[in-house]
C-alpha cells in the first residue's frame, strides 16, 4: 500500500508526511487498502465465474483459496517506530481479509522490522531476499549467514519462502529437512531436476 502512495506522491515527500501530514497519509493508507481489496475481491470474482480454482501471484505459489504476497519495499528507510504506525496496521489488516497471506521481506534493511511482523498472527509466513548487493557477495538465499533469520522465522511458527541456487539446494534441504520451507530452485536440467527430487525423497523418508 505504502509502496502505491510513494509511487503516486513520491518516496522523498511520503516520508515527510510522516512527520507533517500523519492524519493525511493514514487517511491515504486507508482508502489504497479499500482500492486494493476491492480490485483483489472483483478479479477473484471473474476467476470464479470463468472457472479458475483457486488464486496465485508473482511470488509462483498457488492457493485454493484468497491469498497474496504483502509488501512495502519502502520500508527500509523507516525505523521501527514509523513501521509500526504507518506499516504494521494495514499489513495486519490485510492479513485479516485474505485467506493467506505471506510478507516479502526485502534485504537487511527490512530486518529491524521482522519482529513486529512476526508479532502479526494472520501472517502465514516470509518470504525472504537478500537482495542483489548481498548475492553480489556471495550472501544469496543458500548461505548460512541467514541461517539465523530463518530459525528465528520458522521458530515464530511462520512458514518460510526462499530461493535457493540449484548447486546450494540439497545441503539446505538436509539442514531444514524437518521445517516448513518451501525452497524454490531452478536446475540445469530435466535430469538433475530428477536426480535432486530423487535425493530429496531419500532424506524425507529418513525423518
Amino acid at each position: 500500500v505504502l509502496d502505491v502512495i510513494a509511487a503516486l506522491r513520491g518516496t522523498v515527500e511520503t516520508i515527510l508526511d510522516m512527520r507533517r501530514r500523519p492524519e493525511k497519509l493514514k487517511t491515504a493508507i486507508h482508502n489504497v487498502t479499500e482500492v486494493w481489496h476491492k480490485c483483489y475481491e472483483k478479479l477473484y470474482s471473474i476467476m470464479r465465474e470463468k472457472g479458475h480454482e483457486g488464486t496465485s501471484a508473482w511470488m509462483e505459489i498457488w492457493c485454493p483459496k484468497k491469498w497474496y504476497p504483502l509488501q512495502c519495499d519502502v520500508s527500509f528507510m523507516f525505523s521501527p517506530k514509523l513501521f509500526k504506525e504507518f506499516v504494521y496496521p494495514h499489513i495486519k489488516e490485510q492479513c485479516s481479509r485474505l485467506d493467506y497471506a505471506i510478507y516479502h521481506l526485502d534485504g537487511p534493511g527490512q530486518i529491524p522490522h521482522l519482529n513486529q511482523l512476526l508479532k502479526i498472527q494472520e501472517l502465514d509466513g516470509i518470504q525472504w531476499v537478500p537482495g542483489a548487493r548481498e548475492e553480489l557477495k556471495g550472501n544469496d538465499c543458500g548461505s548460512p549467514q541467514w541461517f539465523p533469520l530463518y530459525n528465528k522465522i520458522l521458530e515464530n511458527n511462520k512458514l518460510l519462502v526462499v530461493s535457493i541456487p540449484f548447486q546450494k539446494t540439497l545441503n539446505f534441504i538436509k539442514h531444514y529437512r524437518k521445517h516448513s520451507i518451501l525452497v524454490k530452485t531452478q536446475a540445469p536440467s530435466i535430469q538433475q531436476a530428477e536426480k535432486l527430487l530423487k535425493q530429496w525423497k531419500t532424506i524425507t523418508k529418513q525423518l
